[in-house]
């Protein structure tokens, strides 16, 4: 926790600031001791793969119908020049009185520890699911949620989640729903 620093600034030359009394001293850069201080993730269950797999596909309608949503989702195309977001799906909700969705999107070409620097998170962050790295990047929201889950070495996907305000529902709780239900649906690599 940062404390405020104490100087009495006044004729004080600048370079004698150095000896302000202040909390313990703050790393100068950042970014780069965070980033030191997330490690290569290692993977506790066999990698799985996304390449070539139709991501409309990793939900069935009986378990999106479980979940809530529509039976089928929706493919949506990566932006052209997005090299490493392969393609999207996304479900809508089962009610028509709720405007909840899920969006499911692959992820290529990154590790889960770029992922992390990318959102100046760190192995603290990380919880685990069947053996997945996964990373919470919306904190405690309980109307939308995005989690990260990391697959393999270079590939990872990601969830956003949205529930309507009246479900009475959590997304982080409909998002580690489906990354189970995507986990177990994904092949081994």
């Amino acid at each position: 926790m940062r404390r405020p620093r104490s100087c009495a600034l006044g004729a004080v030359p600048l370079m004698v600031l150095a000896g302000c009394t202040a909390g313990p001293a703050e790393p100068t850069h950042v970014a780069s001791t965070k980033s030191m201080r997330i490690p290569e993730v290692v993977f506790t269950a066999a990698p799985r793969t996304i390449e070539g797999i139709d991501l409309c596909d990793l939900i069935a309608p009986d378990q999106a119908r479980a979940l809530g949503l529509s039976d089928q989702g929706t493919p949506i195309e990566s932006e052209a020049g997005d090299t490493d977001v392969a393609n999207e799906c996304l479900w809508g909700s089962a009610s028509a009185a709720d405007n909840g969705r899920v969006a499911l999107r692959v992820h290529r070409r990154l590790t889960f520890r770029t992922l992390l620097m990318q959102h100046n998170a760190d192995e603290s962050e990380v919880t685990w699911r069947k053996g997945h790295p996964v990373f919470n990047a919306t904190g405690d929201s309980f109307l939308d949620c995005e989690v990260y889950v990391g697959v393999a070495p270079t590939q990872a996907f990601r969830i956003e989640a949205r529930v309507g305000a009246g479900s009475g529902s959590d997304a982080c709780d409909l998002a580690a729903a489906v990354a189970d239900t995507v986990l177990t649906r994904l092949p081994v690599a």
